[in-house]
């Protein structure tokens, strides 16, 4: 008996650690978005010459891409599985693993890139495997 309850507590302090490790990795990745300082951008409209200053720079999506059939992709969905109204927000990827899309920051590519970047790093830095980030201009 004393085996299965020490496994058990050895599971719940893994699952302590990753949870941290995550509330961690999110942190630097807002702490990113928000210190980064995009190129601007300006948008004119060749029919009318109006012009529009874009201080975020160009548009675009950025995501971190994590193993699905790993702790920390199930912790991933556990904690951020269709949040909303936050700056990170996850889903099983359709290319495989889960995705955890940076939903905050606007429309900025840059700080999208720059928080999940942080986040990626972060994840890396402490030993977890296979965790990458992508993105896309809009």
């Amino acid at each position: 008996m004393g085996y299965v309850k020490d496994k058990i507590r050895e599971a719940k302090a893994q699952r302590l650690i990753i949870e941290q490790d995550l509330i961690e990795a999110i942190a630097q990745g807002c702490a990113a978005g928000l210190g980064d300082n995009p190129d601007p951008m300006v948008v004119v409209d060749s029919a009318t010459g109006q012009r529009w200053d874009v201080s975020g720079g160009v548009c675009g999506f950025a995501w971190v891409n994590v193993p699905l059939n790993t702790a920390l992709g199930k912790a991933i969905l556990r904690n951020y599985e269709g949040a909303r109204g936050g700056i990170f927000a996850a889903h099983k990827a359709y290319g495989g693993g889960v995705d955890l899309w940076v939903s905050g920051f606007g429309q900025s590519l840059s700080r999208k890139e720059a928080a999940a970047g942080a986040v990626a790093r972060y994840l890396t830095s402490k030993g977890y495997k296979g965790v990458g980030f992508r993105s896309r201009m809009d």
